[in-house]
């Protein structure tokens, strides 16, 4: 017996010891916690930004908020009023929806310098911001409308109108694009061709480039034609096409789509294409450049598309739809859309790039891009210097040109190409000369050899 209470009580001590030690450390972490905060210095504030905002012209309220300061009120009265927070006074609607703006027009602000400049602290500048794009998002029955009664003949004659020679029976125009990710997702499914994690969005536009569908959250490996067939509109037009198109009416789609009764897509690539079949595409391809100059807009427009800092999709979805709704209002007020129209960068997947290359002795620095669709080559900025057995690769919307032959010595300079800018840029030289495909390169999608 006497051992056994010796062995409880030598147990009651080491719990006890251990209490004490995790009481001493709970303690400590209190006082480092305390003296961490009494250290921590208040990050300056712009006072009164608001009220400078107010005395801006149009033309400069237009350049940091995107909109007219008529369409921001105009915007203004179809929001709902703000709710109080924890008890506490609700910051003022124009406030809130100059916040939401100013988020969405610039990539790369960040909440820190976004809660410094309007006033508020960090996690007060993102709740304003989800709650705002929130009552945005939830007006898109307004803003994002598929033509109905009168609307659909004025659609239909705009697009007749839209060019010399019209497609006939264009309706409207269809096409997917990448809204980037820049949280860290861990699920590659998100990780589309162009190597960067990415939501589709699919959107439908009529003559004057407004949104009429849209339809956003799919992962960005998803193919066009797989997001269309899981999408609201493939199954409303599946069962009954005429509640939302004319007869003979159609919707303009590249060659990524699937032909049907409803939606008229480019004939396929041929050698022998005869000209008739040359012809349809080009007149479509014409009529349908109104959704690329739509998403242009929108991305010009609303920056923060090229780039959403979260992985929460859900968030994304109603950011991307918000700024579509924010893209119809400004095209319904007068605003000019292709002010901010910008040329994505990246390489159409209907396109191939010819790079370089040797014609018996002769070596070429030309660079020639060739329209699977249109069945055409036009020309593309040549490089500095002639190069035979170029490595020619694209990573991030980039072209790169490494290494190769110029008739005399074998190059080890670097060049790259940018859509956007249409030049090549010369960035830097190997270690030592290269010749032939390159066989290891991560993240490189192979264009050319």
């Amino acid at each position: 017996m006497s051992l056994r209470r010796v062995n409880i009580e030598s147990n009651i001590l080491t719990k006890s010891s251990e209490v004490d030690e995790l009481f001493i450390l709970k303690c400590l972490s209190k006082f480092h916690k305390t003296r961490a905060l009494s250290d921590f210095k208040e990050r300056q504030k712009i006072k009164n930004y608001v009220a400078t905002v107010y005395r801006q012209t149009p033309a400069e309220f237009k350049f940091h908020f995107r909109l007219l300061p008529s369409t921001f009120e105009f915007l203004l009265m179809q929001l709902p009023p703000a709710e109080t927070f924890l008890g506490r006074t609700p910051i003022a609607n124009d406030r809130r929806l100059l916040l939401t703006l100013w988020v969405l027009a610039n990539e790369k602000e960040t909440f820190r310098s976004v809660a410094e400049r309007f006033g508020v602290s960090e996690s007060s500048a993102h709740r304003i911001f989800t709650s705002t794009v929130d009552a945005i998002h939830n007006i898109r029955h307004k803003y994002i409308v598929w033509p109905q009664g009168g609307e659909r003949v004025r659609n239909s004659l705009g697009f007749q109108n839209l060019r010399n020679i019209p497609f006939p029976g264009a309706f409207a125009a269809i096409n997917c694009t990448h809204i980037r990710i820049s949280g860290n997702i861990k699920d590659n499914s998100y990780l589309n061709r162009n190597r960067y994690h990415s939501v589709n969005l699919q959107a439908v536009c009529n003559f004057e480039g407004m949104f009429i569908d849209a339809f956003v959250g799919f992962p960005g490996s998803c193919h066009d034609a797989y997001v269309f067939s899981n999408s609201p509109l493939y199954q409303a037009l599946e069962d009954n096409p005429r509640l939302l198109l004319p007869n003979e009416h159609y919707i303009l789609g590249d060659s990524a789509y699937p032909l049907t009764k409803y939606l008229m897509k480019p004939y396929r690539r041929s050698i022998l294409m005869p000209p008739e079949q040359k012809f349809f595409n080009t007149v479509l391809s014409s009529s349908r450049t109104c959704i690329e100059q739509a998403f242009g807009g929108l991305k010009g427009r609303f920056r923060r598309l090229k780039g959403i800092e979260s992985t929460d999709i859900t968030l994304v979805s109603k950011t991307t739809v918000a700024c579509c709704i924010l893209h119809n209002l400004c095209v319904k007020q007068g605003e000019d859309i292709e002010e901010y129209v910008e040329v994505e960068d990246c390489y159409d997947s209907n396109e191939r790039e010819a790079v370089g290359g040797l014609d018996c002795s002769l070596q070429f620095k030309s660079v020639e891009c060739y329209d699977l669709v249109l069945d055409t080559w036009r020309p593309v900025s040549e490089m500095s210097v002639c190069r035979n057995g170029v490595d020619v690769g694209v990573m991030d919307g980039v072209m790169y040109a490494i290494g190769g032959y110029d008739g005399t010595v074998h190059i080890k300079s670097l060049e790259v190409h940018r859509p956007s800018d249409g030049v090549w840029y010369s960035v830097a030289t190997t270690q030592s000369p290269t010749l032939g495909p390159l066989r290891h390169c991560q993240n490189v999608e192979f264009m050319v050899e």
